[in-house]
């Protein structure tokens, strides 16, 4: 069964089998050695000093990153005192309020970091980037984005946050797709992205053909029952239409297209179309600071279907400008249930 997961609404997620490999693989690489070599990192770059402030900046944004993700998965997860092993051989456990609100406190520390650069003189970090290439305007970027993601959370529970979402609103986001933190992969055996790199190993050549991967039926309902372009950019249909949830795909029922299950799909991890909806759910709630709810929720999916049917690295299915205009522009003013389908969609194969 599952540890309780709160998610700040909370709910608890109890009779689920979680795989070994999650309560394995992910809670030990995260803490042994993401977050371990993040505060490594951490401790170095603040002795060395002001020259260093960039590479200080990116290990902060890294471990509030993980920190934030390891308690979206379990809830109550060591913050406090983690990674200080010789102090707290046994850290206590934190409840996800502590951690989100410290994880915005990590992401704070590392903008101020940032602003405190010096103009020349700064370590040079662009070869090992494999995100920004050493760009810090858009590691700064990043970090807001992703301390406006948890702010929308803890927001669920405490409006009392308002103030920090119209600051974060207030300063540069992720706002087009070459601020999009993306790591990209390459059509070489040992650069590839794993979605592939399974299928081929353990099932053979091609998603589609292979029927590994396929779209549960809410993904697939909604982009088929909308009209979305994303649909044929995104699935293989096919026509028994999506498999049961949890379950392989078989002969004649839709598939994830090879278009994404591919050596070369970007591992994505913050888009500019996330930023948008925020500013639509933000707004349809009363919060002035986000501006108009329509005009918001329109940018942010056609920023997403941009994404997917045209700037994405590699794409093999390309949507129409034309097919994109005549979609968006049709779109209704946006319900709550509209962003938030949004949301879920603008997601897609980020867990």
């Amino acid at each position: 069964n599952a540890p309780p997961v709160g998610l700040m609404d909370g709910g608890i997620i109890d009779n689920i089998g979680i795989s070994s490999f999650l309560t394995g693989n992910t809670w030990f690489m995260y803490y042994n050695q993401f977050l371990g070599n993040a505060i490594l990192i951490e401790n170095e770059a603040s002795e060395t000093g002001l020259s260093s402030n960039n590479i200080n900046a990116i290990a902060k944004i890294i471990r509030a990153k993980g920190m934030f993700e390891l308690s979206s998965i379990w809830g109550e997860i060591p913050f406090t005192q983690a990674l200080v092993g010789a102090e707290f051989p046994s850290p206590q456990f934190d409840d996800q309020e502590t951690v989100f609100r410290g994880c915005v406190d990590i992401l704070d520390e590392a903008m101020a970091l940032i602003d405190a650069m010096e103009p020349e003189g700064n370590f040079d970090v662009s070869a090992g980037d494999l995100i920004y290439g050493g760009n810090m305007d858009n590691w700064r970027r990043w970090a807001n984005s992703i301390k406006l993601r948890i702010l929308m959370l803890i927001r669920n529970q405490d409006t009392g946050v308002d103030s920090q979402i119209a600051e974060s609103l207030s300063e540069p986001l992720i706002e087009d797709i070459s601020q999009a933190a993306l790591v990209r992969y390459k059509d070489t055996p040992a650069e590839s992205n794993a979605y592939n790199r399974l299928v081929e190993a353990f099932f053979g050549i091609g998603n589609e053909e292979q029927d590994v991967y396929a779209p549960g039926p809410v993904l697939y309902n909604l982009l088929s029952e909308s009209g979305d372009p994303r649909f044929g950019v995104l699935i293989a249909d096919g026509p028994d239409g999506p498999p049961e949830m949890g379950t392989f795909a078989v002969e004649g029922e839709a598939n994830i297209s090879n278009n994404v299950i591919r050596n070369d799909l970007p591992h994505i991890m913050y888009l500019p179309s996330e930023v948008n909806l925020y500013k639509a759910e933000l707004a349809l709630k009363g919060v002035s600071a986000a501006g108009d709810a329509t005009d918001a929720y329109k940018m942010g999916v056609r920023q997403a279907i941009q994404f997917w049917g045209q700037d994405i690295p590699g794409a093999i299915i390309t949507v129409s400008t034309e097919d994109i205009d005549a979609y968006v522009d049709g779109l209704s003013d946006p319900s709550l249930e509209d962003v938030y389908n949004e949301l879920y969609l603008e997601s897609f194969i980020r867990p």
